[in-house]
């Protein structure tokens, strides 16, 4: 199997799995799907995808607290939650972490998980209060401060906030407009690749 050939990883795991009935193999054949999903190359990978995992449902049943860590149900979780994100069902994705946190053990993966989703369904000022909590409870975490700073740039000012020319009525200036490739409102950040950039950038409070 040559790395890219999705389609054909998906025949060699297929077969592999007819064959020995290993849910190794079966977790080969969905990730396959994902990646032509992702890839573009299949509008109904994910679907299949989906239709595949129900021979290797989720046990939310949660484990006792003297049990071994199980890596192999956690992997599985995961592709579940992968597999309901392809396909845009965001809500049975978060329904799915609230069941399995316990599988999933450290609170810090269960909040970074529950972000990207609510992320990737549009929902970026829930995130960013997600996000916000879990830089409370830990200020020392930077890479969780980084993300909640990079919602923040992503979630839309208020409605009722009237502004002109970047700048609100109330004299606030708006720094996120300065910082949007373009002018767009899809809380992209600059790029940065030279100090003039950066100067450039800068404002008279800075």
């Amino acid at each position: 199997v040559r790395s890219g050939d999705y389609a054909r990883a998906q025949q060699v795991a297929t077969k592999l799995y007819s064959k020995h009935k290993k849910n190794k193999f079966l977790h080969w054949v969905v990730v396959s799907l994902l990646l032509q999903a992702r890839s573009g190359a299949s509008a109904k990978a994910a679907d299949l995808a989906a239709m595949m995992l129900q021979k290797a449902p989720v046990d939310k049943d949660a484990p006792r607290a003297d049990a071994p860590f199980n890596r192999t149900h956690l992997y599985l979780v995961l592709l579940h939650l992968d597999t309901l994100r392809s396909q845009r069902k965001f809500d049975a994705a978060l329904a799915l972490l609230e069941a399995s946190e316990s599988s999933v053990r450290l609170p810090a993966d269960v909040d970074a998980i529950r972000i990207q989703l609510l992320r990737s369904a549009g929902q970026a000022k829930e995130a960013a209060q997600k996000a916000r909590a879990r830089v409370l409870r830990d200020p020392e975490d930077w890479r969780a401060a980084q993300e909640y700073i990079h919602l923040a740039f992503e979630c839309p000012p208020p409605a009722d906030l009237p502004s002109l020319d970047g700048v609100a009525v109330c004299g606030a200036v708006d720094h996120c407009a300065r910082l949007r490739p373009g002018g767009a409102a899809d809380g992209g950040c600059p790029t940065l690749q030279e100090l003039e950039d950066v100067t450039r950038h800068a404002t008279d409070d800075e």
